[in-house]
């Protein structure tokens, strides 16, 4: 579908939808957008203050993919955790910030990847400064989006989950700062630190941070720490350096099968394969011919 024509079927969708307030969600809107056949989502949305005097600046998006938990149709829940939870607090972020609910059993980044490009569209974003985080689930579907479209982020924040080693060399020049704890037993931490392995396997250099004494919950101190959005913001898609050449190990050659040597057989021992018995044999004969020969002559 055409990117105008799915834009002219967004704004449609918001402007039949509107604004749904919840009661539990006051410093954010709760808003649907869809588009058919293409994708369908309620969201929270923050802008941030100044936004509806400033009609010039670009600002900067937070996408956010929550966890399991806030899966279904209220999409009040999405505000349990991160920084819609946040927000819901009194925190206020220097960008818009966009909290889609998982109405399924999983985020598909076929859904989200146009989702999100239509709310850049939608709303005065900075193309060059899209982040991208998510928690648990939402920590898996950080790692999918990114590797499909790894240059539409300016960087990305993937809490508690894990995806392809094989398709993190995508990431290597996307920066990256992922989030883990050590005794997770949800989700164990391998999961996070094959993904940075094979990212600096790749020529990258990806931030991690394993918190040895945390589990699962590695949202509430994250995303409440100033030094992620000092981080975060100050990463640009237009400062970025060029595309560099993957380093993708090379896989090892097949190791060659070399045939084993063929035992020799009792009729080939000697050197001189099969003939041998037969010369024998024939000499043999002539031998018995020559002797019924001497015999006849003496008789004569």
């Amino acid at each position: 579908m055409p990117r105008l024509a799915r834009g002219c079927l967004l704004m449609l969708g918001l402007a039949v939808v509107g604004v749904s307030p919840v009661l539990a969600v006051q410093r954010q809107q709760a808003l649907s957008a869809s588009v058919p056949n293409l994708y369908s989502f309620q969201y929270l949305l923050y802008l941030p203050a100044g936004y509806n005097t400033d009609t010039t600046t670009k600002w900067p998006l937070i996408v956010f993919l929550h966890g399991s938990g806030e899966r279904g149709t209220d999409v009040a829940r999405v505000a349990a955790n991160g920084p819609p939870k946040l927000i819901e607090q009194g925190r206020n972020y220097p960008g818009v910030v966009v909290s889609p609910q998982c109405s399924g059993s999983w985020w598909s980044p076929t859904d989200l990847q146009p989702f999100i490009e239509d709310i850049v569209r939608q709303y005065r974003i900075d193309p060059d400064r899209v982040y991208l985080t998510g928690l648990s689930m939402g920590g898996y579907g950080t790692w999918d989006l990114a590797v499909r479209s790894p240059g539409f982020y300016a960087a990305i924040v993937p809490l508690c989950g894990g995806g392809n080693p094989a398709q993190a060399y995508q990431l290597r020049d996307l920066p990256v700062w992922a989030f883990h704890g050590a005794l997770d037993a949800t989700v164990p931490v391998a999961r996070t630190r094959e993904m940075i392995d094979a990212i600096r396997q790749a020529g990258g250099n990806p931030l991690v941070t394993i918190y040895p004494d945390l589990g699962h919950d590695v949202w509430t101190v994250t995303y409440a720490d100033e030094t992620l959005y000092t981080w975060l913001f100050a990463q640009n898609r237009e400062n970025a350096p060029a595309p560099s050449t993957p380093v993708v190990p090379t896989p090892a050659p097949p190791p060659v099968s070399v045939p084993a040597a063929p035992t020799p057989s009792p009729s080939s021992s000697g050197g001189g394969g099969g003939g041998g018995g037969a010369i024998e044999l024939w000499f043999v004969v002539a031998l018995g011919l020559l002797v019924i020969v001497r015999r006849f002559h003496r008789k004569e």
